[in-house]
C-alpha cells in the first residue's frame, strides 16, 4: 500500500513498511545521542524555525509596501482565488500565507 497524502515527495514514494523502518532507524539514532548532541540538534532546529519566521515577516513587509504603494484598499486588491494582484496591467503572485496575513492586519487597522 502506498501513501500519497504526505506532501513529501521522498516519503510519498515509500511503502508503509519502508516508512516504519525509517521511523525505527530515526528512533535508534535519537536513543544513541548524547545530551550535548541532542541540545545541539534542538538549537539548530530552533534557529531554522526563527529563520523561517523572519523570512515570512520580510515577505509580509515587502508585500505590504507594494500593496500600499499601488492600491488603496489592500483587502480587495488581492484576488482571493488566484492570490494575484495587478500593477500597470501586470499580474503579481502573492504567497497565500502572506495574502492572509495582509488581509488580517488590514481588517484590524480598519476596525
Amino acid at each position: 500500500m502506498r501513501r500519497t497524502d504526505c506532501g513529501n515527495k521522498e516519503r510519498d514514494s515509500m511503502t508503509c513498511e519502508q516508512i516504519q523502518k525509517e521511523k525505527l532507524r530515526k528512533q535508534k539514532e535519537r536513543d544513541n545521542m548524547t545530551c550535548e548532541q541532542t541540545q545541539k540538534k534542538g538549537k539548530e532546529k530552533l534557529r531554522k524555525q526563527k529563520d523561517r519566521a523572519m523570512q515570512f515577516k520580510n515577505r509580509v513587509a515587502f508585500a505590504t509596501k507594494f500593496m500600499v504603494r499601488f492600491h488603496h484598499n489592500i483587502g480587495n486588491a488581492i484576488n482571493p482565488a488566484t492570490q494575484e494582484t495587478h500593477r500597470n496591467g501586470q499580474l503579481y503572485y502573492i504567497d497565500t500565507a502572506v495574502a492572509t496575513e495582509l488581509r488580517m492586519t488590514h481588517k484590524q487597522k480598519r476596525s
